[in-house]
């Protein structure tokens, strides 16, 4: 083992051991879900927790050699990216890790890691958080942070792809407000509808301005996944090399579709939304169309009174 890789594992293991360290109060779900996923592993796999993160990072040392290309889905949220990523999981065999972020205090030393540790270090990281390793050692890794720019990740591993998932972002908008009550509870518990909904359109804003300076190699949109989504599934194998199985594919549809999907419990897995639309008070939707016609259009969205 060289140094620099006795560093990018140090930082690793010091990291998933004790992630509640690392991330601010305001910001201790990200440290959760690490802890959760060890956990799950650890039960799984019958190891302990340090035996788990060794595993994982020997895994990411071997898929440096072999693995595809990383696939960062870039998005907003409420655009249908863990759907896409659970159909690319099923239908592609690739490896779904969801949303992965990493705190600020360690973001320098995440840049200074040299030569391929930085990509083993993000590999191992995307690796718990999906769950595992697959008995493909070549299988690509899909991971969908809420960040335009993902910076530190480009930096760890520049041959992530990018991709750039839209949606209206005025639906976006409403759905985060007056869908997702769990996740409003948590991060603005006590913020009435106009306030949080005006926090949302500021990050919108934010993501989408951001959007509009970096370059991408494939956008997609929500709406044309609900239309068919073969062809952005077709698209993400071709970017990153995964053999096409197009009757795999197609029966990953017919599976995860919508109206599949409504009528069972595949919907909480995906976090597709599938039940009845929300209550929208007239006076948050005109605000949010005001506030976001702008970028809306720039990204083929011209504002509607629907």
């Amino acid at each position: 083992m060289t140094t620099t890789e006795a560093s990018g594992e140090r930082l690793f293991l010091d990291y998933c051991r004790s992630p509640e360290k690392f991330w601010p109060e305001r910001a201790q779900r990200q440290a959760r879900k690490i802890n959760q996923r060890l956990r799950k592993l650890s039960v799984e796999t019958g190891r302990g927790r340090d035996e788990v993160l060794t595993s994982l990072w020997s895994a990411a040392q071997q898929r440096s050699r072999t693995r595809r290309r990383t696939v960062h889905l870039a998005n907003i949220g409420s655009s249908g990216s863990h759907w896409l990523e659970h159909m690319l999981v099923d239908g592609a065999g690739m490896l779904g890790a969801g949303e992965v972020y990493l705190p600020r205090v360690l973001h320098d030393d995440i840049r200074g890691l040299e030569g391929v540790d930085g990509a083993t270090f993000t590999d191992a990281l995307h690796l718990l958080h999906a769950g595992g390793t697959s008995d493909d050692a070549t299988a690509t890794v899909v991971h969908s942070m809420h960040s335009a720019n993902p910076d530190v990740f480009l930096k760890a591993d520049p041959g992530t792809l990018r991709v750039l998932l839209l949606r209206n972002p005025v639906d976006v908008c409403l759905s985060r407000v007056f869908r997702k009550g769990e996740y409003r509870q948590d991060v603005a518990p006590d913020a009435d509808d106009m306030a949080y909904l005006q926090q949302n359109i500021v990050t919108i804003k934010q993501f989408l301005t951001a959007a509009k300076e970096q370059v991408f190699d494939l956008v997609v949109r929500y709406e044309n996944l609900l239309t068919d989504p073969l062809p952005v599934l077709g698209a993400v194998c071709a970017l990153t090399g995964t053999p096409l199985d197009a009757d795999r594919l197609e029966r990953t549809i017919q599976a995860q579709s919508a109206e599949r999907l409504a009528g069972s419990s595949g919907a909480r897995s995906t976090n597709l939304f599938v039940g009845a639309a929300p209550t929208v008070p007239a006076q948050a939707r005109r605000h949010a169309q005001e506030q976001l016609a702008a970028l809306g259009g720039y990204f083929g969205y011209p504002v509607t009174d629907a």
